[in-house]
């Protein structure tokens, strides 16, 4: 099974568990969305914004599996468009090599269920 099998496999299980409540790590007797976690934890990958933190936490692989895995994420409803937007923002901001790859990748995962807002669009 190919990456991409697994990633959209493993979306679509987060989109099953979305509702799910699981206890809180430091108040066991409070309870948190499965979905809260997982875009907190999305978030928090994401935003290892520096090719250095990339390189010295984790390969360029992962982060860029990472990527994908969002816009998997995006396509079976469990992130919205503004997150995927700031997230478009972000990566068009660095421009760095990582950051446009990163950016390609996420576009051609999404491309087909991306909203844009053609009055916020200038195409000249």
């Amino acid at each position: 099974m190919n990456e991409t099998c697994l990633l959209v496999t493993y979306a679509k299980m987060c989109s099953c568990l979305a509702t799910l409540t699981v206890p809180c790590t430091d108040k066991p007797q409070d309870t948190v969305n499965f979905r809260k976690l997982l875009i907190s934890r999305c978030h928090m990958e994401f935003q290892k914004e520096k090719v250095e933190d990339v390189v010295k936490d984790f390969s360029q692989r992962r982060y860029i599996g990472n990527i994908k895995f969002i816009g998997e994420l995006y396509k079976v409803k469990m992130l919205n468009d503004f997150i995927v937007h700031d997230c478009l923002d972000k990566l068009l901001m660095n421009q760095d090599e990582l950051a446009l790859e990163c950016l390609c990748v996420l576009l051609t995962t999404i491309s087909k269920d991306l909203e844009l807002d053609e009055t916020k669009v200038s195409w000249w």
